[in-house]
C-alpha cells in the first residue's frame, strides 16, 4: 500500500493565520489513528498543523520500505512548503518505529544536495521513548503487539544469526549516528526507567552520545511510566516540557492570527 495513503495532515483550527508550524509525527509501530489522536489534537490546540505517518511493522523492519517510505515523506513535505507558508517544521517521534524513518530522513537531508530549503525549517525534535538498540527491545515490541507465539523461535534461533549476518551492531551505529547527525537541530529526549519494551540504559547512553557529538540534547526520564506512555500520564509535566523546549528553540506555538513573526 502506498505510504501517501497512509499520511494525513491534521490542520489547526486555532488561528485564520496560514502562517503555522508544521509538526511531522512519525508513530510507533503499528499504532492506530486513535493511539495518537491526542498528540494531534495538542498540536492543534497550539496552532499548528499536524502530518502523521502511522508506521507498520513492515516500515519498521523491513528497509526496502523505510526507503520507500523516507523518499515519501521528504518529497511531500517540499510539495507542502511549495504550496504553504510554513514558518518551522518540528518533528515528534515515537519508538524506534518513528525513530529508524526519521532517522533516514537527517541522512538524506543532510547527505544529498537539493533539499537546503527543507532542512532550513526543521527547529528541533522531540525523541519519545527512543531509541532502543538491542535485538531483545525488538522482540519485546513484537511480544507487546502479541506475537509472541513464533516469536521466541524467531528471535531465539533465526533473527540473532540473521543480525550477524547482516552486520546489525554496524547498522545500529549507522541508526544511532543518523539520529545526531544534525548539530543545528536539538533533541528533547523522554524516556522513563520503568519502559518494558527498551532497557533505560540503552536511552542513557544515547543521550551522552548525542551530547558527545555536539547535539544540544534536553533530557526528560520519568521513573514510572510505561513505553509512550509519558503525555497519558504527565499530561501537564510533558505539554510543559514541549512547550518550553520549543520556545527555546524559535517555535512559535499559539501564534494568533495576522501576528508579526
Amino acid at each position: 500500500s502506498s505510504h501517501a495513503a497512509r499520511m494525513k495532515i491534521f490542520k489547526s483550527s486555532l488561528t485564520e493565520s496560514k502562517d503555522r508550524p508544521l509538526v511531522v509525527l512519525f508513530s510507533w509501530m503499528a499504532a492506530q489513528q486513535r493511539h495518537v489522536s491526542k498528540y494531534i489534537d495538542w498540536w492543534n490546540e497550539k496552532g499548528c498543523d499536524v502530518l502523521v505517518h502511522l508506521a507498520t511493522v513492515q516500515d519498521t523492519f523491513l528497509s526496502s520500505r523505510t526507503n520507500q517510505l523516507v523518499r515519501e515523506v521528504i518529497s511531500f513535505l517540499e510539495v507542502y512548503l511549495q504550496d504553504h507558508h510554513v514558518p518551522e517544521i518540528v518533528f515528534h517521534v515515537f519508538s524506534n518505529g518513528g525513530g529508524f524513518t526519521y532517522a533516514r530522513i537527517m541522512n538524506i537531508l543532510d547527505t544529498e544536495k537539493g533539499h537546503e530549503r527543507l532542512r532550513a525549517k526543521i527547529k528541533c525534535s522531540v525523541l519519545d521513548s527512543l531509541p532502543s538498540t538491542s535485538i531483545d527491545s525488538a522482540k519485546r515490541a513484537f511480544n507487546a503487539l502479541g506475537f509472541n507465539i513464533i516469536i521466541n523461535f524467531l528471535f531465539g534461533i533465526i533473527f540473532p544469526i540473521l543480525a550477524y549476518l547482516s552486520g546489525m551492531s554496524r547498522n545500529i551505529q549507522i541508526y544511532l549516528d543518523n539520529l545526531t547527525r544534525m548539530k543545528d537541530i536539538p533533541l528533547l529526549v523522554m524516556y522513563s526507567a520503568q519502559d518494558q519494551i527498551i532497557h533505560v540504559e540503552e536511552v542513557d547512553g544515547f543521550c551522552e552520545y548525542s551530547k558527545k557529538r555536539g547535539v544540544p540534547t534536553q533530557i526528560k526520564r520519568w521513573t514510572d511510566t510505561p513505553h509512550v506512555g509519558h503525555f497519558r500520564m504527565h499530561p501537564k509535566e510533558y505539554s510543559e516540557i514541549v512547550e518550553k523546549f520549543l520556545e527555546k528553540h524559535g517555535v512559535d506555538l499559539n501564534r494568533p492570527a495576522g501576528a508579526k513573526r
